[in-house]
């Protein structure tokens, strides 16, 4: 069996679905969000056949168009045309990519799919798709529209980014699942438990994630400096590899081009004036991750565009407040003052003013960061969410049985084909009412 493809969850009696995600390394959201929901329940109720969808496995070379490149999308693309046929799954499950290089290849993936009569499922995990639609060729705007419409479903982050996309001409019945903390992947020394009130020693303050122009890095470097202008009692910890060149996210929400910063120098000055309280950790794995998590005060990211971090269910598991900027999902699901301190997008001393605030109070610390604690263990398991998601999964294959039955049969399990002959008899015979539509609807 490849390394690249995985197959969990071989009991008969299951529909199959072929998982196209993309799977570590890199250790960026994507991957750890893959990884995670794999270790889930969902293999309880559906057989997973794995295909690992990156093309790349460094953060840096992501939207980057090369030789190697497209030699692993045809690979992929093979691939994904035999796991259908042998292991005749039932449905695909796609993430769907904002940049023009990952767009293309998802909808070759897209189009294998529907070659074989398979209803796709997209995860939609950023926050920019009517950005990146907007600002796209009038050629690549039919593909966007003509491929997700005629797909079954796609998930979403949050409620808030369904206007965007209806806004754009999406059709396609739209549901939330939101991220979940990957608590799984936390070693056993390292035990989660609720913040302590520290009142005393050097305050951290954490970035964990790509050091890129549209993470902020630029914006909170300039925050750090103001800080350290008038105190030295605060390090600063950049965890994470510096993306010189961004081919990823070229937008902020509102469609207004990122500024060009020098992120790599900028790095590397602030490393010269600051030696003890800027410190470049450079890539986290795993085990480095949640030790920076714990020894941290504050986790920040200033993003221009997000979806939704993993990183931040990651710190809210640790036990640590945030300070974000209110972009993409990130409102739906953490409440100011609650969860978090939101500041401008671009507004360094904004920025800096509210670290300062956080820094002189540590009760307020302790409280943001209890809420966050307790938050992640009641609304953001991995379990609840993959239990989302195969309701989302066995919606889209009722649908598919009422309509196409004889297609649906050959691909589900025993069980699903006679749940699927019982939907026909309910569905397809004459009663007033029509058959139900979940169009737009969205779980609590």
């Amino acid at each position: 069996m490849r390394k690249a493809d995985v197959k969990l969850s071989l009991s008969p009696s299951k529909p199959a679905v072929l998982f196209v995600a993309p799977l570590p390394p890199p250790y960026a959201g994507p991957e750890i969000a893959t990884e995670s929901l794999l270790k889930s329940s969902l293999r309880d109720r559906f057989r997973l056949v794995v295909i690992n969808g990156s093309l790349q496995s460094d953060n840096r070379d992501r939207g980057r168009i090369s030789v190697s490149t497209l030699l692993r999308a045809i690979r992929l693309g093979s691939r994904l045309v035999h796991r259908l046929i042998r292991d005749k799954c039932a449905l695909v499950y796609l993430y769907l990519s904002q940049n023009r290089t990952g767009f293309l290849r998802d909808m070759a993936l897209f189009a294998a799919g529907k070659l074989f009569r398979r209803p796709v499922v997209w995860h939609f995990r950023g926050g920019n798709l009517d950005v990146f639609y907007r600002r796209s060729s009038p050629l690549l705007r039919w593909l966007i529209r003509m491929a997700l419409n005629h797909s079954e479903s796609a998930i979403l982050l949050g409620p808030s980014l369904a206007p965007r996309l209806r806004a754009i001409g999406l059709t396609l019945p739209l549901r939330v699942v939101a991220n979940w903390a990957p608590l799984s992947s936390c070693p056993p020394e390292h035990v989660l438990s609720p913040p302590s009130l520290k009142e005393v020693g050097l305050f951290t303050v954490l970035s964990l994630g790509s050091l890129s122009v549209a993470k902020g890095t630029v914006i909170l470097l300039r925050a750090a400096e103001l800080i350290l202008a008038c105190r030295r009692d605060v390090r600063f910890v950049l965890a994470g590899g510096i993306i010189a060149r961004e081919r990823n996210i070229l937008w902020d929400e509102r469609g207004t081009p990122l500024p060009v910063e020098d992120v790599e120098r900028m790095v590397r000055n602030s490393l010269n004036r600051f030696p003890d309280n800027i410190e470049f950790f450079g890539p986290a794995g795993p085990r480095e991750k949640w030790k920076l998590l714990s020894e941290c005060d504050v986790f920040v990211l200033p993003s221009y565009s997000e979806g939704f971090p993993i990183s931040f269910m990651e710190a809210m598991a640790a036990g640590v407040p945030i300070v974000s900027t209110p972009v993409g999902a990130i409102p739906d699901i953490l409440q100011e003052g609650r969860h978090a301190r939101f500041v401008r997008v671009g507004d360094v001393r904004a920025l800096a003013d509210t670290l300062m605030r956080l820094i002189d109070d540590p009760h307020e610390r302790r409280r943001i960061g209890t809420n966050n604690f307790r938050y992640v263990r009641d609304r953001h398991t991995v379990d609840r969410a993959a239990s989302q998601i195969a309701d989302i999964f066995d919606d889209v294959l009722q649908r598919r049985a009422v309509h196409e039955p004889n297609q649906a049969q050959r691909a589900l399990g025993p069980e699903q084909a006679t749940l699927s002959a019982n939907l026909n008899r309910l569905y397809l015979a004459p009663k007033a009412g029509g058959s139900p539509d979940l169009e737009g609807r969205f779980p609590e």
